[in-house]
């Protein structure tokens, strides 16, 4: 039977190894301590939102067994929210994402749509108020120790961006 709180979370699954595509995960992304206490911080991340919530309350779950199973240990869990699933915010103005489509075929590339699991400015600023959609940066295997961007393409995706400016600037 697993002791700590890292050691509680399933194995088989929602971790960011285990899943892909919309599959949530739960993460500890960073553990520090010292000799009076330990420090474990967890990213939680689902694209919908009931089960983000599952996600915490399995958090606080393994939490109280860690600390019914050592009553000496006070166990606190503090959540905090960075960001949420830009889809509603996107999906009330269309307009936004038939732009970036246009600017994208403008500049010779064919748009191919998908699924983005981490955080990105792009959300932070549509649950403020101006939807953004995500558009590619050229960049390649993100968060890898391969992460890499080629020339050509963030020049690609900057003429896009250009672009972009420029279907706005049309009437519609």
């Amino acid at each position: 039977m697993p002791h700590g709180l890292v050691e509680s979370l399933p194995n088989d699954g929602l971790s960011p190894e285990t899943t892909e595509s919309r599959e949530g995960y739960v993460h500890p992304h960073r553990i520090s301590g010292s000799a009076e206490e330990a420090i474990v911080d967890f990213i939680a991340r689902d694209h919908d939102d009931g089960l983000l919530e599952r996600h915490v309350e399995l958090l606080q779950a393994l939490a109280d067994e860690v600390a019914t199973r050592e009553p000496r240990a006070a166990v606190e869990i503090e959540v905090r929210d960075s960001y949420r699933n830009m889809r509603p915010y996107i999906e009330a103005h269309p307009r936004v994402v038939e732009a970036a489509l246009e600017a994208i075929r403008r500049v010779g590339v064919e748009p191919k749509l998908g699924i983005i699991r981490g955080g990105t400015d792009g959300a932070v600023l549509s649950e403020r108020g101006l939807p953004t959609p995500n558009i590619f940066t050229g960049g390649q295997e993100y968060h890898s120790v391969r992460e890499w961007a080629s020339v050509q393409d963030m020049a690609a995706a900057a003429a896009t961006i250009v672009e972009l400016v420029g279907v706005w600037a049309e009437p519609t």
